[in-house]
């Protein structure tokens, strides 16, 4: 292991080409391209100092723990993770669509509204997302637009899992879907309830403001808040501060009011759809009961979509996303190549770093062997799963990452 981040460039990071800095908060987030690969991923760069100052470290094991479990074509996937004294790397798969706050909210749409086909799309791949944490026993609990990616596809990623809740006692009901399209009867098991105060303001359910216990149904309510808010340009009931915000939401009556603008089409389906997801009781809610998330997927605002397969992505969400690729490819011929520069991130206090609890942390490369759900592109074919070929050439050239970044911490 090396004194300082300085030292793991030659060795790690030489073979990733930094593009741009993609964003900044807790962690920094580069687009990088693999130098023999020309694969380009996303590089989250994570302080360690900062996580152990602002206590951040269970949430990154929770979220490594989830991506090293997962495996679906609409969940971000985790190719790398690795660390030097100072810093933890994740290279995770890149969506450069952007954001769905983005796209909503961007200067061609002042509103922030889509076409109910467009809502529709996205809340059905979003649903297909949720319901395969749910049946791994996990709990999302942060469903916002700035969590959710869109591929070059115009399909969805949903990303940041550090608030996901792990419950493998939940109840999880398997629908045929899920399956392989095989019937049988749900599979349920004890029902654990969490009372932790988590999540964005605008899209908490009631039993997680009041604090009196949820589970898997909290994702659902989020589910409903965001088609209202595709639609409509804003969330149900979002108050001018946070304290409103939670005030409204924690004083609901049993049947929810909804309003909708006057200059907005809403099919009655769709009003049909909201008031099944916005239940303020959370046994009532659209997903909950017996038959789990089909009882979702055969609401009739739902009935057009086939979840054996991934539907094709709306024109106006295709556009919009080209739109957004052809920009990012622009700046980054015009940009020249950036370098990290770690050497201002020092411990604020000697032996911060060294006294962390790191233990769960373990170099990780995804399994060449992985199987990825993935659409046919013939409609008329059911989901079909797909291994990826250890022998491939592309995988043989993946493992250079790796291979370099072992014998580095070796």
């Amino acid at each position: 292991m090396p004194t300082s981040c300085e030292s793991s460039n030659p060795l790690i990071l030489d073979n990733l080409r930094v593009l741009r800095k993609l964003g900044q908060g807790n962690s920094t987030v580069y687009l990088v391209v693999h130098r023999q690969e020309s694969k380009q991923y996303a590089m989250k760069v994570m302080s360690i100092s900062r996580l152990v100052q602002k206590n951040k470290l269970r949430r990154l094991q929770t979220e490594l723990h989830v991506l090293m479990d997962t495996d679906h074509p609409l969940l971000t996937p985790l190719y790398y993770a690795f660390r030097t004294q100072t810093h933890i790397f994740l290279v995770l798969g890149y969506a450069p669509g952007g954001t769905l706050y983005n796209h909503v909210y961007n200067g061609r749409n002042p509103k922030g509204r889509v076409p109910e086909s467009t809502a529709r799309f996205l809340v059905s791949e979003l649903v297909q997302a949720i319901e395969y944490l749910h049946v791994k026993g996990y709990v999302y609990r942060d469903l916002k637009p700035e969590n959710i990616l869109l591929t070059s596809e115009g399909h969805v990623m949903l990303t940041d899992f550090d608030l996901v809740m792990e419950d493998r006692c939940a109840m999880m009901v398997v629908s045929s879907s899920v399956r392989g399209g095989q019937s049988g009867p749900p599979v349920t098991t004890s029902l654990h309830r969490s009372s932790s105060f988590v999540g964005t303001p605008e899209y908490m359910a009631p039993e997680v403001v009041s604090g009196c216990g949820h589970t898997q149904s909290v994702d659902w309510w989020a589910v409903g808040i965001l088609a209202y808010e595709l639609l409509v340009g804003k969330t149900p009931f979002c108050g001018q501060t946070r304290e409103e915000t939670l005030a409204t939401i924690s004083s609901l009556d049993a049947k929810v009011n909804l309003h909708f603008p006057d200059d907005v089409f809403i099919s009655k389906e769709f009003v049909s759809f909201l008031h099944g997801m916005l239940q303020v009781n959370p046994t009532q809610r659209l997903g909950s009961g017996p038959p789990g998330c089909d009882e979702i997927k055969r609401h009739p605002w739902l009935s057009e979509i086939n979840f054996a397969i991934l539907a094709k992505p709306p024109k106006d969400l295709l556009a919009t996303v080209q739109a957004r690729i052809q920009k990012s490819h622009a700046e980054e011929v015009e940009g020249s190549e950036i370098t990290m520069d770690f050497t201002t991130e020092q411990p604020t206090t000697p032996g911060e770093v060294l006294d962390a609890d790191l233990s769960f942390f373990k170099p990780y490369q995804r399994p060449a062997s992985t199987v990825r759900l993935y659409a046919s592109p013939n409609p008329s074919l059911p989901l079909q799963r797909m291994a990826e070929v250890q022998s491939s050439p592309t995988k043989q050239r993946s493992n250079s990452l790796f291979d370099s970044v072992v014998s580095f911490l070796k």
